[in-house]
């Protein structure tokens, strides 16, 4: 098997992207067992994740994105460019640490009780459900 000959047969353009995923719910609500391509979804996501995230990925990608320069590129439609985020480490502020930990025991009060314990008004605004796949 190829694993990116696998990776061409998906959508590579937005307009691509919309007409699959049309497909596919259409697909998914005639679908007999909607439970096993929920599974094969999760692990399709969990596997583009791990592929993404590695390392050894990130920098090859990195390393192609240089050599456009500032503007970066533009493929498939899509526009591809470096950027920066700084980073900020509240740590080594005394108040925001002590803030922060004063927040944190009372969300944990909070959640414990589900209402504001000076008067008894209730936080909880809605149940909702979710799935959860574990594999």
């Amino acid at each position: 098997m190829n694993a990116l000959a696998e990776l061409n047969r998906l959508p590579e353009t937005k307009s691509e992207q919309e007409s699959f995923v049309n497909m596919a719910i259409g697909e998914i609500l005639e679908e007999q067992n909607p439970l096993t391509i929920d599974v094969k979804l999760k692990i399709l996501e969990d596997t583009i994740k791990k592929i993404r995230t590695d390392v050894r990925v990130k920098n090859l990608l990195i390393e192609e994105i240089e050599k456009y320069g500032k503007e970066g590129v533009n493929v498939n439609g899509a526009d591809i460019k470096l950027s920066q985020r700084k980073t900020i480490d509240f740590s080594n502020d005394n108040e925001c640490v002590r803030l922060k930990a004063e927040l944190k025991a009372r969300e944990t009060l909070l959640k414990e009780t589900g209402a504001i314990p000076e008067t008894g008004e209730s936080l909880i605004t809605k149940h909702s459900e979710f799935i959860s796949i574990k594999y």
